[in-house]
């Protein structure tokens, strides 16, 4: 790409290579994106069952009261909104979806994982006539669209945002969440920032890029899973050229839970990781605890005052007009 997609400015560099990809940065927005992007067949056949990560049954009624509670704040959704049009949008293996239900909104589905279809229509009652395939077909007006870590794994955001934006009613909003690009929380989940961004690029790049390119952040951008990282400014970009207008676009941010991707998660898990292998790590693993507790300390402290910026970001649209 010779331009950014987001604001179209030329002044974009590469931050390091990636197997066949480049991650770019465009330095007038902040984007984020791989180049080139990936041909619809592979991402088709990248995507089938590679999302799908069945909750065990303990884990599931859990979740459904948190994306509950969840939908409640980000929609403002109220008794009386009993029998609005919500649409989960990459909607996985349903958790949303079938909290919507439980908050009497008349919900539809879509998701390319075709697993995860199956989970939902088995365990949550998802029948056909609720399946969205393909947005622009779908015929239907929606009041609430969520869209939870999507935005990321499309190759065009703004024809995205844009399809969701012919879908609404009027005063209907839309929620998309996404990782924020850039972030420095992420510096604090090591299981992450090392062992699936830095650790990866060191694997195409020589040491000092990759070193360069840790400490740049490109978090988020590893196609052909995720093609793009997003900010505010860039995020904002995106939502005007999609028909918004600035009144009508609000961002705000979410952090990640203390101890997840931690391996005092890991350790501590003792239902989910109880093989031998596993107890084994615990050993090895178990004088890392102590300094792993301590920073997650720190990180507590400096995210109370907000020196580290959140790994999350929450992009709320209202269709006014």
């Amino acid at each position: 790409m010779e331009k950014c997609p987001a604001c179209g400015s030329g002044n974009i560099f590469k931050i390091i290579d990636q197997d066949r990809y480049a991650i770019n940065r465009c330095k007038r927005c902040g984007l984020t994106f791989a180049s080139p992007l990936p041909d619809d067949v592979v991402l088709a056949e990248f995507y089938q069952g590679f999302l799908f990560n069945l909750p065990e049954k303990r884990e599931i009624e859990a979740q459904i009261k948190k994306r509950k509670r969840e939908l409640i704040r980000l929609f403002n959704i109220k008794p009386g909104d009993k029998g609005r049009n919500f649409l989960d949008f990459g909607g996985g293996t349903g958790s949303a979806y079938k909290a919507a239900r439980e908050l009497n909104l008349n919900v539809y589905y879509h998701d390319l994982d075709e697993k995860a279809k199956a989970f939902v229509k088995r365990e949550y009652g998802l029948t056909d006539e609720f399946i969205v395939d393909a947005i622009d077909e779908t015929g239907q007006r929606f009041d609430y669209v969520f869209s939870d870590n999507v935005i990321e794994h499309l190759k065009n955001p703004v024809a995205y945002v844009k399809a969701m934006r012919d879908i609404l009613n009027k005063d209907g909003e839309i929620i998309i969440k996404t990782p924020h690009g850039g972030n420095t929380e992420i510096f604090f989940y090591p299981m992450v920032s090392i062992k699936e961004y830095f650790l990866r690029a060191l694997k195409y790049n020589p040491p000092a890029v990759a070193v360069k390119a840790y400490f740049r952040r490109f978090w988020h951008c590893d196609p052909p899973r995720h093609l793009f990282s997003f900010s505010a400014p860039n995020l904002k970009i995106i939502a005007t050229l999609a028909g918004f207008d600035e009144s009508e676009i609000n961002i705000s941010y979410y952090r990640l839970p203390l101890w997840k991707y931690s391996i005092s998660e890991i350790f501590v898990n003792f239902r989910k990781y109880h093989s031998l292998r596993s107890m084994l790590l615990r050993v090895i693993v178990l004088p890392v605890l102590p300094f792993e507790i301590l920073s997650k300390i720190l990180q507590l402290v400096l995210s109370k005052v907000n020196i580290i910026s959140p790994a999350g970001i929450i992009l709320h649209l209202k269709k006014t007009s």
